[in-house]
């Protein structure tokens, strides 16, 4: 979780983001209080309020450490390095399992749990979260959109629609997995899904 949080930051704050993170992560927004976060951290009150004004303050930078910590398993996942736009597809699904099976986090996503919780109620945190999720769509789009040239599917599809299914699945397979023993659920909606965005491409009509 350490890599969640940039460490350029003083070292009390990075250790209250990331009890932040683990806290909400399991307990969710409202039932994770500041002391809460503090007694994680070992951090004093009065340092909490040094750095965050409030447990939204917070959250919100928890939120971004999160998408941080995303945007660092991509970048290091080499997607640029890999040649064939349809293998970098596949690939995302290799790298899904290994975040999403790896037994230091809790099963689950930050901006996923602050959206379902926080995002009727605020409209601070629900233009947060759908900024975030915005994010991850086009991203993930632009992986599609790029394998849909280079392989013209049989069925026209449209990749930022697909991207956004993918999207739901990633939250609703979090979701059950908290109410699972293990993740055997993780692992097998993943080669389900898998299966499923692969078919969507036809290597035979490849435009090279």
């Amino acid at each position: 979780m350490s890599d969640q949080v940039q460490t350029k930051i003083p070292e009390k704050k990075v250790r209250l983001i990331e009890a932040a993170v683990r806290l909400m992560l399991r307990h969710g927004y409202a039932a994770t209080s500041v002391d809460d976060i503090c007694a994680k951290a070992e951090v004093t009150k009065g340092s909490f309020f040094y750095y965050f004004s409030s447990k939204e303050e917070i959250c919100l930078a928890a939120m971004e450490a999160w998408a941080g910590y995303w945007l660092g398993i991509m970048d290091e996942a080499g997607f640029d390095r890999i040649p064939d736009p349809l293998d970098r597809v596949e690939h995302l699904f290799k790298v899904m399992e290994g975040a999403y099976l790896n037994p230091d986090v809790d099963p689950g996503c930050m901006i996923g749990t602050v959206a379902q919780e926080c995002s009727l109620p605020s409209e601070k945190f629900r233009a947060i979260c759908e900024a975030h999720l915005e994010f991850w769509k086009v991203n993930t789009s632009r992986l599609l959109s790029e394998a849909k040239a280079a392989y013209p599917p049989h069925t026209d599809f449209d990749a930022d629609e697909v991207a956004w299914w993918l999207c739901s699945f990633v939250q609703g397979t979090l979701l059950i997995a908290k109410t699972q023993s293990d993740r055997a659920i993780v692992n097998s909606n993943i080669k389900h899904c898998r299966a499923y965005v692969m078919s969507l491409f036809d290597r035979k009509e490849s435009a090279a």
